[in-house]
């Protein structure tokens, strides 16, 4: 199994490198129409319908920013451009912090232009700066350097997307200086997915001409640089002969002796983790657990996902604890590393056991989380509704951040593994694409009939595991791929009118259908909306006050629902609440996560904290959000 590229970068770069908006390519001057085609051609709608050619965008990015895309050696001076040695970081730094409001406004202004005059070379350190949340940070520096930032965007061709083209171009020219040049590069690119274009390119360069382990990569896992040596590592692990889940099995001592030993911590995480889900690599087993106590609550979820997979029934109740006191949300309680030693201490000891008996390969993990904390928020101001969306990655820190105005109002919000924003508005049957600038990239039509169109309501939008994008809306749910193509649909009708009664839905991973309607009765349908043989409705307490409801398959044949006071689980077959009982809560969001936990909003604070609890009720964690002019729309890890 290959993790996504965006999951295999998280924590391991800067919290300010991985927050950054991904600039758009310019657009391409407008064309006079063609002429009608021929009979029998393809027509423009039939060229939409085809996928797009990844090549072919990757030259129309680069000749649009200026550059050949057929020039390797222009290509590669390129990216040398913008690798800094320590005297140009030095520079580069004096320059931002003359940009400062201790000094003149004549000096700050002379630094930030010649900081846009460097180009490239200042691009990452400033957004650094632009990104600052350190107490002591100079507001007048991060204002210069994101404005910076937008002058260097408009006038050089700095974008993360030019980046991007130019090391997938490289990778595919098997140009000889490529591999040094995007290496020596690496700590400078300018966003977590820039380092996984890399980490996608080397990939591809992970066995030499020979067959044997590329000697630039085995050399950079003693590299100074911690994303050097993690992405090498991973480059060596999944990128060798193809078939075999430890791609070169001679180098896997040296794996587990990196996950023990490196200095980065977060390096030593992502390589236990993946040699064990990847790689099944037996060995990796005890260095995960082992390194709980110094785990980020991000990759806790992460590590439980997978060893309750391995451990199955026999796992141990307990659970990695991240509790955080109220008055300082930013910080963990101390407490938290001794009871995370417990929990260590409880799957060693399980392990002891389970260690002969177990073999990794004919047991089937799949990690389906990244360990990143999604929240999304709405107040209304202006001329609309003002949303915003913030992940936190396994580091703890802001990874992408964003936000738009709505002319109506929004409920909820998504986003995919492209870090794509999908959002929904009253009275418009569509479903808003948006980049992380909250620009509308795409608009996918919902099929609705025509009445129902012109007093459109929505009520969720999900992105399932196959990556396909699930809307609900008062009268149906529809479904898109990833490229916006419809796949599903299914609307309700009464007297061959649109019924207007759903409040809630889901897709269960078969194809059936879980819908709550407005009179609080939960029922199964298959994918023609007849109701499913051998699966009961029931009845829910009340829906949610927002006309919203949430539900969420929690297992084979179970849901969890978010109700207006409680939060339950149900089972499909019986009918019956089983499992997650969460009473005397007003809450607007639930998850179960795969570590058995269920973490929700807890609306009696404001503004409302999430909450995860064991199984048990016992708490062990807790965010509590800053903005106290919002209203709660979403919150998930994903």
């Amino acid at each position: 199994m290959r993790l996504p590229r965006l999951f295999l970068s998280a924590g391991l770069v800067p919290a300010a490198l991985a927050a950054v908006v991904i600039a758009q390519a310019p657009p391409k001057p407008a064309l006079p129409p063609a002429p009608p085609p021929p009979p029998g051609a393809t027509t423009k709608a039939d060229d939409k319908k085809k996928p797009a050619d990844p090549v072919e965008l990757d030259k129309q990015a680069l000749t649009a920013a200026g550059l050949k895309p057929d020039d390797t050696a222009g290509l590669i001076e390129y990216l040398k451009s913008r690798t800094l040695n320590d005297v140009d970081l030095g520079k580069i730094n004096d320059l931002i912090r003359k940009m400062g409001g201790e000094n003149k406004f004549d000096d700050r202004v002379a630094a930030q232009d010649q900081l846009v005059q460097i180009g490239g070379k200042a691009v990452a350190p400033l957004r650094i700066a632009a990104k600052d949340e350190s107490s002591s940070a100079d507001p007048e520096v991060i204002y210069r350097a994101k404005q910076a930032i937008r002058r260097m965007e408009k006038e050089k061709a700095v974008g993360a997307d030019i980046t991007a083209a130019v090391i997938r171009t490289l990778g595919r020219s098997k140009d000889p200086q490529a591999l040094p040049t995007v290496l020596g590069f690496l700590p400078l690119a300018d966003s977590a997915a820039v380092v996984d274009v890399i980490q996608e390119a080397l990939r591809e360069t992970a066995a030499g001409p020979d067959g044997k382990p590329n000697d630039l990569l085995v050399k950079a896992l003693s590299d100074d640089n911690a994303v050097r040596r993690r992405v090498a590592a991973l480059a060596l692990i999944e990128g060798g002969t193809p078939g075999k889940p430890l791609r070169f099995p001679e180098l896997q001592p040296k794996f587990v002796e990196m996950a023990k030993v490196d200095k980065d911590p977060a390096v030593r995480f992502v390589l236990a983790r993946t040699l064990v889900a990847d790689a099944k690599v037996k060995d990796a087993v005890p260095v995960l657990i082992d390194l709980m106590p110094d785990m980020t609550r991000g990759q806790s979820w992460q590590a439980e996902e997978l060893l309750l997979q391995i451990a199955g029934k026999d796992a141990p109740a307990e659970r990695c604890k991240h509790t955080r006191n109220q008055s300082s949300p930013d910080k963990e309680l101390a407490s938290n590393k001794k009871s995370r030693e417990g929990t260590r201490d409880a799957w060693n000891k399980w392990w002891a056991t389970a260690k002969d008996k177990t073999d990794l390969a004919k047991i089937e993990v799949k990690q389906t989380l990244r360990g990143h904390f999604l929240i999304a928020a709405n107040f209304w101001g202006g001329a609309g509704q003002q949303v915003t969306v913030t992940e936190y990655g396994t580091d703890d820190k802001v990874r992408l951040q964003t936000g738009f105005q709505v002319n109506n109002q929004v409920l909820d919000v998504a986003i995919d593994g492209a870090d794509r924003v999908f959002s929904m508005e009253y009275g418009a049957a569509q479903v808003n694409v948006r980049d992380l600038s909250g620009k509308v990239t795409a608009t996918w039509t919902i099929p609705v009939a025509q009445n129902a169109r012109n007093n459109f309501q929505p009520k969720g939008v999900q992105v399932r595991e196959n990556g396909n994008v699930f809307v609900v809306h008062a009268c149906g749910v529809a479904e898109f791929d990833k490229d916006g193509k419809e796949v599903f649909k299914y609307n309700r009708e009464v007297n061959k009118q649109p019924a207007y009664d759903l409040v809630g839905a889901t897709r269960l991973k078969n194809g059936e259908l879980v819908l709550q309607l407005n009179t609080n009765k939960v029922m199964v349908v298959d994918e023609k909306g007849k109701e499913v043989e051998g699966k009961k409705a029931f009845n829910v307490g009340s829906q949610n006050q927002y006309q919203k409801s949430l539900i969420q398959q929690s297992g084979e044949d179970s849901v969890l629902v978010v109700e207006q006071n409680q939060i339950m689980e149900y089972n499909l077959k019986t009918g019956k609440a089983e499992g997650t009982k969460i009473q005397n809560v007003y809450s607007n969001v639930g998850q179960k996560l795969p570590n058995g936990n269920v973490l929700y909003s807890d609306n009696n604070y404001y503004p409302p904290r999430i909450v995860e609890k064991t199984p048990k009720g016992e708490e062990v964690w807790a965010f509590y959000s800053k903005d106290q002019n919002s209203n709660l729309i979403k919150a998930m890890v994903r």
